[in-house]
């Protein structure tokens, strides 16, 4: 077996890499003046993330934002590795800019689905009934 020249041999460490990346997230935190702020962010499955902005207009057009619904982040700098996924290095890495996601309720997608002709759900008698069934909770 050959050793991986990237890790550590003494820490079994891998070294950082320098990405940017995308982060779907709710913004949670914004502190600092209007020309550098530290920026905390909440990602989909509830892992916090610190990172720095260092443009003023970036700073104006973030604040309305403040858990406001979901922001996609681009996220540029250091990345460490965790366990199974790469993850920013706290407090390192800078937002770069952002665009807000559109966010729908589960109500209306399951209203689009079911206006769909010809589905072969819409078809049945009872498409609940058979739903149960299937899950076993008639």
């Amino acid at each position: 077996m050959v050793a991986n020249p990237d890790i550590d041999p003494h820490t079994h460490q891998i070294p950082d890499l320098r990405l940017a990346k995308e982060v779907d997230c709710v913004v949670v935190g914004l502190t600092g003046d209007d020309n550098r702020a530290r920026l905390r962010l909440r990602d989909y499955r509830n892992r916090f993330i610190d990172v720095r902005v260092d443009n003023a207009d970036l700073i104006r057009e973030l604040r309305p934002h403040l858990n406001m619904g979901r922001l996609r982040v681009l996220v540029d700098g250091p990345w460490e590795r965790r366990t199974s996924y790469w993850f920013p290095k706290r407090g390192v890495c800078y937002a770069r800019s952002f665009v807000k996601l559109k966010t729908t309720d589960i109500a209306e997608i399951l209203d689009r689905i079911t206006q769909v002709a010809a589905d072969g759900w819409n078809s049945l008698d009872d498409p609940m009934a058979t739903w149960k069934e299937w899950r076993g909770c008639a």
